[in-house]
């Protein structure tokens, strides 16, 4: 497993999965807006994605089958994500049962533990963006996986599309362009998509959702392009727990060494 998939699959990552009900999300396919876009700004009532985004939840617990495809491999494992709110969330990598890398990261820096090869290395959160092209935080990584949208903030101003079924905001910089897609009747996201200037881009699409006292997604595919690399990976969840108390730790054993 190469040092990109071990920091991007782990991280990239009250009611409980026993009380859910499961919200399939129909096939999107964009129809001609209505005669005029609107600018939204930071006076205007977001209401649609601030209320997406400020949703209140504490904990988090997911269990997902995983497909990982990109230009030169194909791997299928599973994936158990915790998470804390605003302060550290975990993910440990199993292949047949067997513990092969468990990771954290906190709002300072990001840990992970080789279990096959008996390592561990520490980044500080801005120094990864040398290995994956784009810092990850811990917020951005917690909103991927509870179908927040990304990296949003309420001070920007969007450009908003209502559409027959769906409502799109879009937001683009000299820097980055963002779009998120909603579903108009449940107020839930069917996809968005983060490209920054160098062309590099983050595509999300959301297919199920489980819902209870907060909807969660049940499944998701997310395509990643970064110059001639594209990598797919597929989420499938087997369990989820939302607001329901998690307990977070990562241990390094004495022996471990640093990565080469």
């Amino acid at each position: 497993m190469n040092r990109l998939i071990s920091f991007l699959i782990p991280l990239l990552i009250g009611t409980s999965v026993s009380c859910a009900k499961k919200l399939s999300v129909p096939p999107f396919t964009e129809v001609q807006a209505l005669p005029h876009d609107t600018l939204v700004n930071a006076k205007s009532n977001q209401k649609e994605l601030d209320s997406i985004h400020a949703q209140f939840w504490h904990w988090y617990y997911g269990k997902y089958n995983v497909s990982y495809s990109d230009n030169s491999r194909k791997i299928g494992f599973k994936l158990s994500l915790r998470c804390t709110q605003d302060s550290v969330a975990s993910a440990l990598i199993t292949f047949a049962a067997i513990p092969v890398v468990n990771s954290l990261i906190s709002k300072d820096s990001l840990t992970y533990v080789n279990k096959k090869d008996r390592c561990f290395e520490i980044y500080p959160v801005e120094k990864t963006k040398k290995i994956l092209g784009i810092a990850l935080t811990l917020e951005n990584l917690q909103e991927l996986f509870l179908g927040l949208p990304i990296g949003f903030n309420s001070s920007l101003q969007f450009v908003k599309k209502t559409m027959r079924d769906s409502t799109i905001f879009s937001y683009q910089d000299e820097k980055l362009s963002t779009r998120y897609t909603l579903l108009s009747s449940s107020n839930i996201l069917l996809n968005q998509s983060l490209e920054l200037a160098d062309g590099r881009k983050m595509h999300v699409e959301y297919k199920e959702w489980e819902k209870g006292l907060m909807n969660v997604p049940s499944s998701l595919n997310l395509t990643i392009t970064d110059k001639d690399q594209v990598m797919h990976i597929k989420m499938n969840t087997e369990r989820f727990e939302i607001r329901v108390p998690q307990e977070i730790e990562l241990i390094i054993p004495d022996d471990y060494e640093k990565c080469n």
